[in-house]
């Protein structure tokens, strides 16, 4: 089976990115020949994930193709990331003989994948974040459109969180988890005997972190520990100004490291006692890094928790097989339904 993934994926930090590799490698370890189409290489330094170039060539089964960092200058500027995302998954689904496209996330993902099975008849598979429907599915400067990417999808993979969106604009829905963390890397390990607790912090912090009310979460960790340290796994535009809110004792607390990829998330998972889970309003659903942290057995701290809710448990060894055969299965199945049409 090949499948060509259109994507956030690492370089690119985030909940999105991340799903994709781990989706995209035990796709790959399963048989499938997977493409990945994705504009990491044009993301902006804040959220570039160092380090990520030779564990990503070491795939045989995966190929990675991303639009480059040069534009031709025009007026009005833009990235023009729609135009080379179709033009690299066009070229593939020529030349690889791609029997089904994966959009994983809306804009531009799923606009392109939309794009590509009108030119090529190509079906397509629709996935979707949190933040692409709250921010743009329903904005008016985009409604149109992404109605129809999402009213002609050959299948739309969703949760339950998100099904009462998007049925009524497809039918054709398949509810699973968004993400299941692999139990083969995200379990609980030894713990370490500290005297102080190690929280850690990681993920993006933007201009709107205040949004996220990531500073009253530190107070509450402040409030919950005597003593405590803090390990702030993190990069972004809000770094600077959320770095300089903190009080003195705070400060003299705590150690901001550079992002992580995602095939180094569970060691850092497993470096420190409790997470901090800071959550958007706007979004519905627990982040990837709450189920990863739950499955590596460590508390979440999240805002208004008297107590850090205690992870624990490793998932069910056989959820994440089940979750991956299911996405193989729900391939095979749109393949076969365009064949016979």
């Amino acid at each position: 089976m090949k499948v060509c993934m259109v994507t956030k994926f690492p370089p690119i930090q985030g909940g999105i990115a991340a799903r994709s590799y781990w989706l995209a490698r035990s796709l790959a370890e399963s048989g499938v020949e997977i493409t990945v189409i994705t504009n990491s290489e044009s993301v902006e330094p804040e959220y570039r994930i160092p380090r990520c170039e030779e564990h990503l060539a070491s795939f045989a089964n995966i190929k990675i193709l991303s639009t480059g960092s040069e534009v031709p200058w025009h007026i009005p500027v833009s990235q023009t990331y729609c135009e080379r995302l179709l033009t690299l998954t066009l070229d593939q689904i020529e030349s690889r003989g791609v029997q089904v496209v994966d959009a994983g996330f809306l804009v531009p993902y799923g606009v392109v994948a939309f794009m590509a099975s009108r030119v090529t008849g190509v079906p397509y598979v629709l996935r979707h974040g949190d933040s692409d429907l709250a921010k743009f599915l329903h904005n008016p400067q985009y409604r149109s459109l992404l109605e129809l990417v999402v009213g002609n999808a050959s299948l739309v993979i969703t949760d339950e969180e998100h099904s009462d969106i998007l049925r009524p604009l497809n039918s054709r829905l398949l509810v699973t988890s968004a993400y299941i963390p692999d139990p083969r890397y995200f379990h609980p390990g030894v713990s370490a005997c500290r005297r102080v607790p190690v929280v850690g912090y990681f993920g993006k912090i933007n201009y709107h972190w205040n949004h996220k009310r990531l500073g009253e979460l530190v107070n509450q960790v402040d409030s919950t520990f005597g003593e405590y340290k803090l390990v702030f796994v993190a990069q972004g535009i809000g770094l600077s100004p959320f770095r300089q809110s903190l009080r003195d004792e705070v400060t003299e607390r705590a150690e901001f490291r550079p992002f992580v990829p995602p095939w180094e998330m569970p060691r850092a998972i497993k470096s420190v006692d409790y997470v901090m889970a800071a959550r958007d309003e706007v979004i519905r659903s627990p982040s990837n890094l709450e189920a990863e942290a739950v499955a590596c057995g460590k508390g979440l701290i999240l805002l208004g928790e008297k107590s850090p809710v205690m992870g624990g448990a490793a998932n069910d060894g056989g959820s994440f097989p089940e979750w991956i055969e299911t996405n193989i299965s729900a391939y095979s199945h749109v393949i076969s339904s365009c064949v016979d049409r």
